[in-house]
């Protein structure tokens, strides 16, 4: 018999996006919010609010700041911490690896 009344939460289509994102940059390894945009098929402000996310708990470096007045002056990033496949979820306040062993946070260790 099958069961009743258990049926799985379709995932939230921000998750699949940053799932998606953390798929590029591991792909990728040195991009800017630009590309990873286009690549991953994510609107620009939620790439902006991840790489942040990912740069404060130190998974990404700055390469090359931005450079104001350039034509291609972008922020260049670099995937320091690529920790595998699952990619960090954000909560208001931390970051959560499921890739890391129990309960280490990103932005913790």
């Amino acid at each position: 018999m099958g069961k009743t009344g258990m049926r799985r939460r379709a995932p939230h289509p921000q998750s699949i996006g940053r799932q998606r994102m953390w798929n590029s940059m591991r792909i990728l390894r040195t991009f800017t919010t630009g590309d990873l945009a286009a690549v991953a098929g994510c609107e620009l402000n939620n790439v902006h609010r991840y790489t942040k996310a990912l740069a404060d708990a130190q998974y990404l470096v700055c390469v090359q700041p931005k450079q104001h007045g350039k034509a291609a002056g972008y922020i260049v990033w670099r995937l320091a911490r690529n920790t595998g496949p699952i990619a960090p979820r954000m909560s208001k306040d931390e970051l959560y690896d499921a890739n890391l062993p129990c309960t280490q946070l990103g932005a913790h260790s």
